[in-house]
């Protein structure tokens, strides 16, 4: 999440969050696929690329985290399936460089 608030309130450990872009090469789509039964809504999620779709561009934020502090992430936004997504198919979109 861009928002500092917000993404302190879901993972206290985050660090600054850093504009990017993934890559298409990384075979990711991203659309409102994500259902929320409370309160009732639809969000955007990702998903893999099916055979003949191409991936997807998608600009989209990254933060640095203690790797033991993920799970307090994880059940600030349950139902999610976190994906792995390789660095060099990232690009900051900031002078920053990546975490």
């Amino acid at each position: 999440c861009i928002n500092r608030k917000s993404r302190k309130m879901a993972c206290p450990s985050a660090g600054e969050a850093l504009p990017c872009r993934l890559h298409r090469d990384a075979g990711l789509i991203r659309e409102w696929n994500f259902q929320r039964s409370h309160p009732r809504l639809t969000v955007l999620g990702l998903r893999r690329r099916l055979p003949g779709e191409l991936g997807q561009s998608i600009n989209g934020v990254v933060y640095p985290i203690e790797k033991a502090k993920i799970a307090e992430c994880d059940a600030w936004e349950p139902g999610y399936k976190r994906v792995q997504v390789h660095i060099t198919n990232l690009t900051p979109l900031a002078w920053q460089q990546m975490p």
